[in-house]
């Protein structure tokens, strides 16, 4: 079984190593280092199966650095002080596969990396977060929170009967980033099977209804 690896990124010293002196204690998981910005994390050579990033850091940040560590082959896993709507929103948006607050309890952080751990698509919004997305909904007249182009993208070739890789292929992405933006398509449209996505596609003018005929 391969082992379960960490990073923790964030400028705050005293946060970054506590947090990462405490969640390896609470379950038999590797911490591959704690880092003071993204662009340490990348260029040390092995990628985390987790990454606990903070949002705003010196240098890279924000929805830019969640795309770059995610195409190194890591789930991301926001842990931040900056819970805004915005934030939120726009970290899922890029593929994060969760969201947690800065002062959350660790046990909350580590059933957050439980969570992210649970499946190729696992993902942990904390509750007070997950209003944001029905907030969302609601901004947006009571219809869906809006895909990203590249989640209409993958959206629109699993609909039209892509396999995973196929879609990782053609997009030029890994895998694991075309499971991510599922996952957020899911969150997003509130449908979990490929059938359900496959309808809300062609309802959403991404596919041509596959029972026209010209």
């Amino acid at each position: 079984m391969t082992a379960i690896s960490l990073a923790v990124i964030d400028d705050h010293p005293i946060y970054r190593d506590g947090l990462a002196s405490v969640v390896v204690t609470k379950r038999r998981w590797e911490m591959v280092g704690a880092f003071d910005s993204v662009e340490a994390y990348l260029d040390q050579a092995r990628a985390a199966t987790v990454v606990l990033l903070d949002y705003h850091l010196p240098g890279l940040h924000g929805p830019a650095a969640i795309r770059q560590i995610i195409e190194r082959g890591s789930a991301v896993l926001m842990v931040s002080g900056n819970i805004g709507r915005e934030a939120v929103l726009g970290t899922l948006a890029a593929g994060a596969r969760g969201y947690v607050a800065k002062h959350a309890e660790i046990p909350e952080i580590v059933e957050a990396i439980e969570a992210v751990l649970a499946s190729p698509t696992g993902s942990y919004v904390s509750p007070r977060l997950a209003a944001y997305l029905l907030d969302a909904s609601r901004d947006q007249g009571g219809e869906r929170l809006q895909l990203s182009a590249r989640e209409q993208e993958v959206l629109a070739l699993v609909a039209a009967g892509e396999r995973d890789q196929d879609v990782a292929d053609a997009l030029f992405i890994s895998l694991g980033t075309v499971r991510a933006h599922l996952d957020h398509i899911r969150t997003k449209t509130g449908q979990r099977r490929r059938a359900e996505l496959t309808r809300y596609a062609f309802e959403q003018g991404l596919i041509p209804d596959p029972g026209h005929r010209d």
